[in-house]
């Protein structure tokens, strides 16, 4: 409604201080084809009825990493492919080469600097094919996880009406985590 008040099925609240706390998605990146196969996000993976044999992670982050270095230690053949020149992009450079040259002895593969063109189901597995340079292969895995990043839930919320600011990665924060409204959190 404003900045001190919020409407909830038509019931108004107000408050002096508000935090803002509604969670984040998986992002799906716009790859052609990948909506018809059966990727899996974080969300669905602790549902799965069996191990897959092989599997390739979109995405060297966080999720991607800690995900791609348990399935790998399960059994399961992991290559994680990454959009930028090394893993965990936004960590430290030294750290994340040190994961990485674990996660490559224990056997993961890593496609780095790679673009995702296009995914396909082929059957009992799926096609994902990328480019790594002038270099275009064709990657094969019975599972795709996609651990591209998050996606706040902001949308709908009457943010920009009273000018808290925000953007595709989230709120804009000061150091104190206070929104563009400082009794916003």
């Amino acid at each position: 409604i404003d900045e001190h008040s919020v409407s909830l099925d038509g019931v108004p609240f107000t408050a002096k201080t508000w935090v803002i706390a509604s969670g984040s998605s998986p992002v799906i990146p716009p790859v052609p084809g990948l909506d018809k196969t059966t990727s899996l996000t974080n969300r669905d993976i602790f549902t799965l009825d069996r191990l897959p044999k092989s599997m390739i992670i979109i995405g060297g982050g966080p999720i991607g990493i800690e995900m791609g270095q348990a399935f790998s230690r399960l059994g399961t053949t992991v290559t994680i492919v990454e959009m930028e020149g090394a893993i965990l992009p936004k960590e430290d450079k030294d750290m994340a080469d040190l994961v990485m040259g674990v996660l490559q002895a224990e056997g993961v593969r890593f496609r780095l600097d790679a673009t995702v063109l296009r995914a396909v189901k082929a059957g009992a597995e799926h096609e994902v094919v990328i480019r790594t340079g002038e270099t275009t292969e064709t990657l094969c895995a019975e599972a795709i996880l996609v651990a591209a990043g998050r996606e706040a839930h902001l949308k709908g919320l009457g943010l920009e009406i009273i000018g808290v600011e925000f953007d595709r990665r989230g709120l804009k924060l000061d150091e104190r985590l206070r929104t563009t409204q400082k009794h916003i959190y």
